[in-house]
């Protein structure tokens, strides 16, 4: 019994032997992964603080002043060449323009994608700004909605009416507020054109029913309405 004691007493000696062999055998590797390790951590902490926080910064930066004009003004009221100018630069002033700042900094343009649609919408390129639109990025439902709604409009005015009614219920379906209703809206009168008078009136009955006091619902629904369950 005190044979097998004493052999039991040794057993974590020679457990830390072996360990201290292995040790001996691979510390090379194993600094090398710990080095490597740390390299890493340390790598993405400088790319994070030095490279990619400036660039988004100076994508944001560069953003704000190729749109400042615009935000003066709105969309609506701005000129073709104010709009040009926020899309492809100012020649005089060396002024870059969001194209340009898209393609030099990526995806940390951050709402350039969102700018430069909006701006080829108003200009009637819609091929250009679906293209834009569809590249957008956030994670803001309501901005992202908007964006979805707005590849609609475009495919609406491309012919593509199909995909611009799924495009309009998707929008719909993303958010849950009045909003919603004017998609829903839109994309009843797409399936009207389209001849899916079912779907329209399903569009319109949503209106009615999940947001009577949105202004789709209080300026006329009901006529909508009537007019698809009397053909």
């Amino acid at each position: 019994m005190a044979i097998k004691k004493k052999e039991e007493a040794k057993q974590p000696a020679v457990e830390v032997s072996k360990l201290q062999q292995f040790f001996d055998r691979n510390k090379k590797v194993i600094y090398g992964i710990g080095i490597a390790a740390i390299v890493i951590v340390v790598g993405v902490f400088l790319y994070i603080n030095f490279v990619r926080n400036p660039r988004r910064e100076a994508a944001r930066k560069a953003v704000a002043v190729a749109t400042a004009a615009v935000n003066e003004t709105g969309f609506a009221e701005a000129d073709s060449l104010t709009l040009a100018t926020m899309l492809h630069g100012d020649p005089v002033t060396k002024a870059q323009g969001l194209v340009d700042i898209i393609d030099e900094y990526g995806r940390k343009a951050g709402a350039a994608e969102a700018y430069a649609g909006a701006a080829e919408m108003q200009l009637g390129n819609f091929a250009e700004a679906k293209a834009h639109l569809e590249k957008y990025k956030t994670d803001d439902p309501v901005m992202k909605a908007a964006a979805v709604a707005a590849i609609a409009d475009c495919d609406v005015e491309l012919g593509n009416l199909d995909s611009a009614a799924a495009g309009f219920m998707k929008a719909a379906d993303m958010i849950d507020n009045v909003t919603s209703a004017r998609y829903l809206f839109k994309a009843g009168l797409v399936y009207e054109a389209l001849g899916q008078n079912d779907k329209a009136l399903e569009a319109y009955r949503k209106i009615k029913n999940r947001y009577p006091d949105s202004y789709e619902a209080q300026t006329g629904i009901d006529i909508y309405i009537s007019k698809l369950e009397t053909k």
